[in-house]
């Protein structure tokens, strides 16, 4: 348990549904060394599936209530709320350091932790060209210098990857070199332990059914459209291998909010019989320890996680090439397949390849476990935060304690 004196971290994030970043920001408050620090957690919406695995001993701070959601509110009302509560938080629970995962909490910890003159630490997870860009945002222009001014003045600030700083720092005017990258981890332990669990949708055993797995949120830029041409190239040059698989089944784990004109794609290319919806999962390693292949048909991305778990459970990937830290992690090849964007063929030609070349995919899978153990170990990044932890305290003194 935490000492008095420890020093107490307030995690930020929108909620712990079912998502990379909240999965880390899970295991960072149920990992944290309480002998060191304290954690307790600030959500906007007290939801998710990962509620339950929060320790007893991490205080939950959440904004939305029955009553705040069914008053209405002027723009720009709810923001001010946000932070004039994050601004009592601070002060009444003696917060030592903010931790803030993805834009959108940013906007809210800056300020507040401004007022409060208290450090905060924040990670950048995705290219915000792309991720910020990309979004339906209002009054984006002054959000954009917002943001600027959160990354510059942040005790840390971090990424995920040497792609997601680059981006960052061009797109928001900042030195490269002011920009921590530290990749995700992965926790080896809870994933194949996971995947091992006794599941009766999960486990496949059928070995004349070639499973490909695709795992993600179903919005525009997971590229599941893009995915779906692509099985449908895939099983016609299935059937004209000689060597091809009988059958094939695409399992796509995941909501959101393209899910219906996902279904009506898969409908309109005939290809429904062998693609099947399955919505959020709370287990997906059953499914991924079982599949011949994951599929990342991404537009962009910052560093998926998804990729980690595969390759911790073997199993092979093909991915689009959305991310140059996904490309680094894939080895330029050697640990996974990269496919240009947008290259229905050539996804198809690679996917279908995880069936026929199996020497040469079980040597990848094995490159891709060893690096994965060397270079995304869970305690080595926990050890990396908690020095960041200690350095954004001491930057100011800061040191708090519990009460």
């Amino acid at each position: 348990m935490a000492g008095r004196d420890s020093p107490v971290i307030l995690c930020c994030t929108g909620s712990l549904d079912g998502g990379g970043s909240e999965r880390q920001m899970t295991q960072l408050v149920t990992r944290v060394d309480r002998r060191a620090f304290h954690p307790e957690l600030f959500l906007l919406y007290r939801r998710g599936v990962f509620l339950e695995q929060i320790p007893e001993d991490v205080s939950i701070h959440a904004f939305w209530n029955a009553q705040r959601e069914s008053r209405r509110w002027l723009p720009g009302e709810i923001h001010r709320h946000q932070v004039r509560e994050l601004v009592d938080i601070l002060s009444r629970r003696r917060i030592s350091l903010l931790y803030d995962r993805t834009y959108h909490m940013s906007l809210i910890t800056y300020p507040a932790a401004s007022r409060s003159k208290v450090p905060r630490i924040s990670t950048i997870v995705s290219p915000p060209s792309r991720d910020f860009a990309g979004g339906r945002e209002r009054f984006k222009w002054i959000k954009k210098k917002l943001l600027r001014s959160a990354y510059a003045t942040a005790a840390v600030t971090i990424a995920v990857s040497d792609n997601v700083a680059r981006d960052a720092a061009t797109f928001y005017r900042l030195p490269v070199e002011t920009i921590r990258v530290i990749p995700s981890p992965v926790d080896f332990q809870l994933v194949n332990s996971a995947a091992a669990e006794s599941d009766s949708i999960g486990k496949h055993q059928d070995p004349g059914v070639f499973r490909i797995l695709v795992v993600g949120r179903l919005s525009a830029e997971k590229g599941h459209l893009f995915m779906l041409e692509v099985v449908r190239e895939l099983r016609r040059l299935a059937n004209e291998a000689s060597d091809g698989p009988a059958k094939i089944q695409v399992d796509i784990l995941g909501d959101g909010p393209l899910r219906s004109e996902c279904e009506l794609t898969a409908q309109r290319l005939g290809i429904s019989d062998c693609v099947s919806f399955h919505g959020f999962v709370v287990n997906p390693y059953t499914w991924m320890s079982s599949a011949h292949c994951l599929c990342i048909p991404s537009i962009y991305e910052g560093l998926p996680n998804v990729a980690l778990e595969a390759m911790c459970l073997k199993t092979p990937v093909v991915a689009t090439e959305c991310s140059s830290g996904l490309r680094q992690l894939l080895g330029d090849q050697s640990r996974g397949v990269i496919v240009p964007i947008g290259d229905v063929k050539a996804f198809a030609q690679q996917v279908l390849k995880c069936y026929t070349h199996g020497e040469q995919c079980r040597k990848r899978t094995k490159d891709a476990f060893d690096y994965i153990m060397a270079h995304h170990n869970l305690d080595a990044w926990l050890e990396t935060m908690q020095q960041c932890f200690r350095e954004a305290i001491g930057k100011t003194g800061h040191g708090g304690s519990r009460i």
